[in-house]
């Protein structure tokens, strides 16, 4: 009979003291067995039984919270409430337009803070869009960039509209998401091609009411603005820092290009194609530019003379695209 200094021990005490060892042994050999949750049962059950003075009661605590850690991991905390605002900020940062906007609908608190951070809506992105956007849509986005004061958005620099042809036709008339009282100043890239019904008082508004450096321009087959209009933006100073220009399919003229000569000096990429243009443009807008200038676009220019597309390829350093096909009495001629 087992006893103590105190007096006989009883059989529970005898029964708790004996198996203590048990407890560890039997777990161990369920995580062996890959039942973490049925260990964590053995060790919690153990707990409750092993006297506190047995030497192996830290052991099993110990295990059993790693255990615990391991089974039952704690809630997922919201990352805003946890990370620092500038840490949370450059994290979302890295996020594209889309995404962004996903993001609003989380929850009030992500709303407001995403409100908060000016620099995540610094482009507006409609291009690939799965659905027709609706106008109503749109104009509530532009809105809600303007939430904080309503009548002038200076953090959007970016707008691109590329590559969503069924877009475009919701988005065609921009007079009615762009009015009077909503200006948005700050763009330094606006693309807008094929928005057809796209005219002059309207892209003065989207590109703000002073030149703020604008870099890029896609007008591509923006069939309402014309040479006249082309003129005056150049007049304003808005293509006076342009690197990239596209006035494909617009009613350009050899005039606009020797205006935009002289005061474009940083102009890079130009596209010109389906235009009426001749070799005198391109001459007057190669020898003022052609040091900068690294892309040209002139496909289907039928007005430009050979040796204008002849001095085009002499240029060093220039990507130039000018296949084009003409009929020279029975013979077919390709310039490339």
């Amino acid at each position: 009979m087992c006893t103590t200094p105190n007096g006989p021990a009883s059989e529970a005490m005898i029964d708790r003291v004996l198996l203590a060892k048990g407890y560890l042994r039997t777990g161990k050999i369920l995580q062996l067995m890959g039942k973490d949750a049925l260990a964590l049962g053995i060790y919690r059950y153990g707990l409750r039984k092993v006297s506190d003075s047995d030497p192996k009661l830290q052991l099993l605590r110990d295990i059993c919270q790693q255990m615990k850690q391991k089974c039952e991991p704690g809630m997922p905390q919201d990352p805003l409430t946890v990370l620092p605002p500038e840490v949370a900020e450059m994290v979302m940062s890295y996020l594209d337009f889309r995404q962004v906007v996903s993001l609003t609908r989380v929850s009030t608190s992500w709303r407001e803070f995403l409100k908060s951070v000016p620099n995540l809506w610094t482009s507006l992105d409609f291009s690939n869009a799965a659905v027709n956007i609706p106008q109503n849509a749109i104009r509530k986005l532009v809105e809600f960039l303007g939430e904080v004061n309503p009548r002038a958005l200076p953090s959007l620099q970016i707008l691109e509209l590329r590559d969503c042809d069924e877009t475009l036709e919701s988005f065609s008339d921009l007079s009615t998401i762009v009015t009077p009282d909503l200006r948005i100043g700050g763009i330094i890239e606006l693309s807008l091609p094929f928005a057809s019904n796209l005219e002059m008082n309207t892209l003065l508004q989207l590109l703000g009411s002073a030149p703020l450096g604008l870099r890029k321009l896609n007008l591509f087959h923006c069939a309402m603005i014309t040479a006249v209009d082309l003129s005056s933006l150049i007049r304003m100073g808005y293509l006076d820092s342009v690197v990239d220009l596209d006035l494909s399919g617009t009613p350009v003229t050899d005039t606009v290009i020797e205006s935009l000569t002289e005061r474009a000096h940083g102009l890079k990429t130009i596209g010109l194609s389906q235009t009426a243009i001749t070799g005198v443009a391109i001459k007057a807008l190669l020898r003022n530019g052609g040091s900068k200038l690294q892309q040209l676009d002139i496909r289907r220019c039928y007005h430009i003379s050979s040796d204008a597309f002849a001095f085009a390829r002499e240029m060093k350093g220039l990507r130039l695209y000018s296949r084009r096909d003409e009929s020279k009495g029975k013979k077919k001629v390709r310039y490339e």
